[in-house]
């Protein structure tokens, strides 16, 4: 009774739906209005601190959080607290319209793990489920299997510290150009 299973996989009607519409294609944005989600687990593993207080630079961001976790109350406070601006979070949901919305409604998806030893071999599957989706991911990490992934297949961008990140977040709002990813 003091644990919360949350489920981390690609329903099947996800699949179902992404081969009978085409609708996960959006390769343009707005640069003035740059939609970001993060989906899945709010844990200890996540560096959201950097990466927001360097979002925090850009007023043409916008981070979406959707989940659950021992970060979370952490996160709304510094939300409620305007530390972390441009920034909401929403409860974990399995209601398929729910996240379809919120896939429609982004131009990147965030994987996001702290700079440890432990992270260099990993994979996390939402890079499955983000590249499944074709939205551009949005890696800041360590070097790992993952963003050795998400460069060789174009899958998206990948930051290794807050320098590479803030390069990325100015090069997306001004010139950026995904027409080269997979």
């Amino acid at each position: 009774k003091d644990h919360h299973v949350i489920t981390n996989f690609t329903p099947i009607d996800f699949i179902k739906y992404n081969y009978s519409k085409n609708i996960f294609n959006n390769k343009y944005y707005d640069k003035s209005n740059i939609n970001i989600l993060y989906l899945g687990t709010l844990g200890l593993s996540h560096e959201f601190d950097s990466f927001i207080n360097t979002l925090n630079n850009y007023d043409c961001f916008n981070l979406n959080i959707v989940g659950e976790g021992l970060s979370k109350e952490k996160i709304i406070n510094k939300i409620e607290a305007g530390i972390y601006k441009n920034t909401t979070i929403n409860d974990y949901t399995t209601n398929f319209n729910e996240i379809i919305n919120y896939y429609l409604k982004t131009d990147f998806c965030l994987i996001i793990l702290k700079d440890l030893n432990i992270f260099k071999t990993v994979i996390p599957s939402k890079l499955f489920e983000y590249s499944f989706f074709k939205k551009p991911i949005l890696y800041f990490g360590p070097k790992n299997e993952a963003s050795e992934l998400i460069n060789k297949y174009k899958l998206g961008i990948c930051a290794h510290d807050s320098i590479q990140l803030k390069n990325i977040f100015y090069s997306v709002k001004t010139n950026f150009d995904d027409s080269n990813l997979s």
